[in-house]
């Protein structure tokens, strides 16, 4: 009770109770609660606009359906709090039942609890970026969340002794969940600022030296491979095989890598030549038998215009914000073909298969790839040898599935051959 008085008598107390100051009052809360309602809305437009990438995307399209609702709620309750703040300047209450312990209650309950709790489902699917300016955001974001559960409580149990059993009981209700509220808000901002291992434990790193792409390539990325279907373009081998194109290290390295396969496979689908073409180096094969054999390249087949010719481009696009976390790779795939008057047309095409995946016999082989050891026969992949990324990357604590792209996205501005 002193402390009540003690409140009481002081000069902003008593500003508070005057004409002008419930004006003021009713403004302070008008912008506050505005504040709040883009808040609101500004978490649903940066989650809906997150796009797949790599190893991260967009959270479930149910998740984003209920995001969107409760911030319909939002609104609502944004009317309902400034009718009943403009309706506490009136000397007498034209809305008996519509109290600040109500609004508070409704706010709270149907609107900031169930969107801060989506964010932090969100947070634990996605792994931390310490970062210097997430750190400093995260301070003020948890000193903020600890003022306002003070004031909010000195306002609630000190300012007003003119409460119904009902408005005590919603106050005792709305102190609860502002707490909760706080330890919400304070867990996803630390969360946000603790990245985890491939086996989900969290680790501590230093915001200063952190790289959100050389974590990924550590946890994710490395030993994962860009695989074709075999033929790029059509369907006639019914077993559908893959071939090995680049890892995706490599292509994160050169930033626009180049690959070109030449072959003469659709004038004799059961014996053919298959070369490869990447980073200066040149691999040829020869069909025969359902066998691949390495061919000699000193062959006059190497120099033959009769082969058809796959240009292939993958390009690595860097991070975008919120909106790509770590970038992506797009694809573009020109084939030059042989007409029968000896002239090669062009045409983009679009390839039947290409995936990220990695091979179910890498833990047990020394080699990477055909290209980087050559002296080993060149393999024709099925799907079930492939271990496609979504059974390999889980992302944040929760181990959520990945959400990101299954292989590069098909760009016809790579490649400006045809």
């Amino acid at each position: 009770m002193n402390i009540k008085k003690k409140i009481k008598n002081t000069c902003c107390w008593r500003f508070i109770n005057t004409r002008p100051g419930k004006y003021v009052k009713f403004y302070i809360l008008f912008l506050f609660d505005i504040l709040n309602l883009i808040i609101d809305w500004y978490f649903y437009l940066k989650v809906e606009l997150i796009k797949p990438g790599l190893v991260y995307g967009p959270p479930e399209p149910l998740i984003r359906q209920i995001i969107f609702g409760f911030c319909c709620i939002s609104i609502i309750s944004f009317i309902i709090e400034t009718i009943q703040n403009a309706d506490d300047l009136c000397e007498t209450k034209k809305i008996s039942f519509l109290t600040q312990s109500l609004s508070n209650f409704l706010v709270i309950f149907f609107e900031d609890i169930p969107l801060l709790t989506l964010n932090l489902i969100i947070t634990l699917c996605r792994d931390g970026e310490p970062t210097i300016i997430s750190v400093v955001k995260a301070s003020i974001v948890i000193f903020a969340v600890i003022m306002r559960f003070v004031l909010i409580v000195v306002l609630n149990w000190f300012m007003d002794s003119k409460k119904t059993r009902s408005s005590i009981f919603l106050d005792m209700l709305s102190t609860t969940g502002i707490f909760l509220m706080a330890i919400l808000s304070v867990s996803i901002h630390l969360l946000h600022n603790f990245p985890t291992s491939a086996q989900g434990d969290i680790e501590l790193p230093n915001p200063v030296n952190f790289n959100h792409m050389n974590y990924a390539t550590n946890k994710y990325l490395r030993d994962v491979g860009i695989f074709c279907q075999w033929p790029i373009d059509n369907d006639e081998n019914d077993k559908k095989f893959y071939i090995w194109l680049s890892d995706i290290t490599d292509v994160i390295q050169a930033t626009n890598l180049s690959v070109k396969i030449r072959s003469d496979f659709t004038l004799n689908k059961e014996k053919y030549n298959l070369c490869i073409e990447k980073l200066d180096k040149n691999v040829c094969y020869k069909f025969e038998n359902a066998q691949l054999k390495i061919s000699n390249e000193d062959e006059n087949f190497l120099k033959s215009n009769m082969f058809d010719i796959y240009a292939i481009e993958l390009v690595k696009s860097p991070a975008q914000g919120n909106k790509y976390k770590l970038g992506f790779i797009s694809l573009d795939v020109n084939r030059f073909e042989l007409n029968k008057n000896g002239t090669k047309t062009c045409s983009v095409i679009n390839p039947r298969s290409v995936l990220y995946a990695r091979d179910k016999d890498f833990s047990n082989s020394e080699e990477t790839s055909y290209l980087k050891h050559n002296e080993k026969k060149l393999e024709f992949f099925s799907k079930k040898s492939l271990i496609t990324v979504d059974k390999i990357w889980f992302t944040g604590i929760f181990k959520c599935k990945m959400s990101g792209d299954l292989g590069p996205k098909l760009n016809r501005k790579n490649n400006s051959n045809c």
